[in-house]
């Protein structure tokens, strides 16, 4: 809908598929990486996420700003500010070089699209292997190369494996499932150690206020 707004008003073609590439590559990102989406929303209200990609990956956070570089070294240049200082750098931002900056759109599509298929045959190879059915939101990467995958195992733990894209499972332990009925004693304790544990996470965002929030309703 924003593209065609867009199109609408500018008439312009290639303005109007750089902003859809943006819109598009925003969602997608977001889709293979941690945040929750509901790409399929009103028809399908549930979150969903694949998390095929680290979030610090260097490839997908360095190569979309390097064309925004390209550019402003090329405006020093004409300013003549720095001048011999960003010649080399910002001879690759000229006219001749627009192959060149379809090769940086092709790598990152080729990158971002590789993981999640990769993905989709690794959980669905594990999950045969293990005889369980282990979602896309139960797994978690932690290297651009590795992901951790989980399922609940029986009544009493969970199964936690270290996937990587390269050999498949390489390390797998269990943990225990702890359940309690009625009041915790000892739930602001729980809730402080929770916190500890999400201040050294830097996605963490603003979940700590939820569970401070918990802490002092219970």
């Amino acid at each position: 809908m924003v593209t065609l707004l867009i199109w609408l008003r500018t008439k312009d073609k290639r303005f109007t598929a750089g902003a859809f590439g943006a819109i598009f590559s925003h969602i997608l990102l977001d889709y293979t990486t941690s945040a929750k989406m509901r790409i399929f929303y009103p028809l399908i209200t549930d979150a969903s996420v694949l998390r095929s990609t680290y979030s610090y990956d260097p490839l997908v956070n360095i190569l979309p700003l390097l064309p925004l570089l390209l550019l402003a070294a090329e405006y020093l240049k004409n300013r003549g500010k720095w001048n011999g200082k960003v010649d080399d750098f910002s001879s690759f931002a000229n006219p001749k070089g627009k192959k060149f900056y379809a090769s940086l759109l092709v790598v990152l599509l080729v990158w971002v699209m590789l993981f999640p298929a990769a993905k989709v045959f690794l959980i669905d190879n594990i999950s045969k292997a293990e005889g369980a059915e282990i979602s896309y939101n139960d797994t978690y990467p932690i290297s651009p190369t590795r992901f951790l995958a989980a399922y609940s195992y029986n009544d009493t733990h969970y199964k936690l494996m270290e996937v990587s894209y390269l050999s498949g499972t390489e390390k797998s332990f269990y943990v225990e499932k702890v359940s309690v009925n009625g009041d915790v004693p000892d739930a602001a304790t729980y809730v402080e150690r929770a916190a500890k544990l999400y201040n050294t996470n830097p996605l963490s965002g603003d979940r700590l206020s939820g569970l401070h929030c918990f802490g002092r309703k219970r």
